[in-house]
């Protein structure tokens, strides 16, 4: 297959240097599986872990499926998913995905493709420390002590601000104060502790959330996979799972429309397995939907 990358992200920028420089682009065809670790949209990239071995996956040209179902972009990826990639390594390790199946979890392999840490999708580093993304709302800030607690959905994560924290499209200002504010939805890479506590490596403005969450106007919407369901006697919420950890409420309204393959369903025909699309507003932690599309399923 031949596939012009220098149409692909920024990073391929020395990729593309070398074809018009000499005319041809190192490639190696190769397939790859592995599970979903960071998924950045916006930047069409995904970092696939492999039992610990990190690689970095443009997805910006691919076709992204489930085994059924409709074509997806980048933001149905969930962390922790299950990943069948074909492309090509090209130079600088990174490798240019043109193909992506959401995989079913294999039975064979001791794995919780969402939510849980146990097997070879939760890697953990010397002294329990992991590697971490959050994106949610700053609620508190501590100056003195350098901390601040953001919240993600219902959860509360306590992060600390180094001398080597990097930050990304965020004015420093004054070296007396963080440069965040209650209120601010930021991004946090860094590192998990075992107390729970985030040490952040780069600390960003929030583009997006959990799951693909990405603003639509006054519209946001949110992939996810159902992690409870309604019940037809009792209430038509349901919730969904963005990634290890983090759940959302989602209140699902009478006369909303839902579709599976383009036919309308009804709220109490969603399963655990569906990985769902929801378009709505919050009402403080909780989701109001809008519209919800069924984008496949994931077992």
């Amino acid at each position: 297959m031949k596939t012009n990358y220098c149409k692909r992200s920024l990073f391929l920028l020395s990729a593309c240097s070398s074809l018009m420089l000499t005319g041809s682009v190192t490639t190696l065809a190769a397939t790859l599986d592995g599970v979903a670790q960071q998924v950045d949209s916006q930047r069409e990239e995904v970092t696939l872990d492999q039992n610990g071995k990190h690689t970095l996956v443009d997805t910006s040209e691919a076709n992204i499926h489930f085994n059924k179902g409709n074509q997806l972009d980048t933001s149905s990826i969930i962390p922790g998913m299950l990943l069948h990639l074909n492309g090509s390594y090209i130079d600088g390790g990174t490798f240019a995905a043109d193909d992506i199946r959401i995989a079913s979890t294999d039975p064979d392999r001791n794995v919780s493709p969402i939510g849980g840490d146990s097997g070879p999708s939760r890697p953990t580093r010397q002294n329990d420390v992991r590697p971490i993304v959050l994106r949610g709302t700053v609620r508190r800030v501590n100056n003195s002590t350098g901390t601040f607690v953001v919240q993600i959905a219902n959860h509360f994560r306590t992060v600390y601000v180094t001398d080597t924290t990097n930050f990304v499209d965020i004015n420093t200002g004054d070296n007396d104060q963080l440069p965040v504010h209650k209120g601010d939805r930021v991004t946090v890479k860094g590192q998990l502790e075992s107390s729970g506590s985030v040490y952040a490596d780069e600390i960003s403005a929030r583009r997006d959330v959990p799951g693909g969450q990405f603003p639509d106007g006054n519209i946001t919407k949110i992939t996810g996979q159902v992690s409870e369901t309604s019940d037809k006697y009792s209430t038509r919420d349901i919730s969904i799972s963005t990634g290890p950890g983090h759940t959302i409420r989602v209140k699902v309204p009478r006369n909303i429309s839902i579709t599976r393959q383009s036919v309308h369903i009804s709220v109490h025909e969603l399963t655990t397995d569906d990985v769902i699309t929801v378009a709505g507003n919050y009402s403080g932690s909780d989701l109001v939907a809008h519209s919800i599309v069924v984008d496949g399923t994931y077992r």
